[in-house]
């Protein structure tokens, strides 16, 4: 006998329909209203390759994803879609690069790879002086002995 939560909009459109969970904490949930089931995944592909310089290669880049992760494929596809806008299509481009030489193909570490080229594009390294300058302090200054504790004292609170 499954109960149900049932999810709708201000027009009574179920939106998600999710089995109540017996028992203290446990989630209940699904994310599968949240995802685009509009495209086929290959024309979803397309889509997010047109996006690039050169549509073959992330294509090409886009499937071998699709390979590794074959059941969270349109997860990836919409988090790359996303990075586009977030970062910027020329940081996209370095991204895709960096991910095809190192055979990085996951959506989150794709952005990784994107914040950090957007970092050193927005903050070059600053430059080092020729010589670095070191102070030293005096030490003998500061041996400070700290005062000592009785174990009776430890005892005495604990009994």
């Amino acid at each position: 006998m499954d109960e149900y939560m049932v999810l709708s909009d201000s027009k009574q459109n179920e939106i998600a329909r999710h089995t109540i969970a017996s028992g203290k904490g446990k989630i209940i949930g699904n994310n599968n209203y949240n995802r685009d089931y509009s495209l086929k995944i290959d024309l979803l592909i397309d889509h997010v390759a047109a996006d690039y310089q050169e549509p073959e290669i992330a294509k090409d880049y886009l499937n071998q994803i699709r390979k590794d992760n074959p059941r969270y494929i349109r997860d990836q596809l919409a988090l790359i879609k996303k990075q586009g806008q977030r970062y910027g299509m020329k940081v996209m481009q370095q991204a895709l690069s960096f991910c095809i030489q190192n055979k990085i193909f996951k959506a989150t570490d794709m952005e990784s790879v994107a914040k950090k080229i957007l970092a050193e594009t927005n903050n070059p390294t600053p430059e080092l002086p020729a010589t670095i300058r070191v102070k030293s302090l005096n030490k003998s200054t500061f041996k400070i002995i700290p005062e000592k504790s009785s174990i009776a004292d430890y005892n005495n609170l604990m009994n």
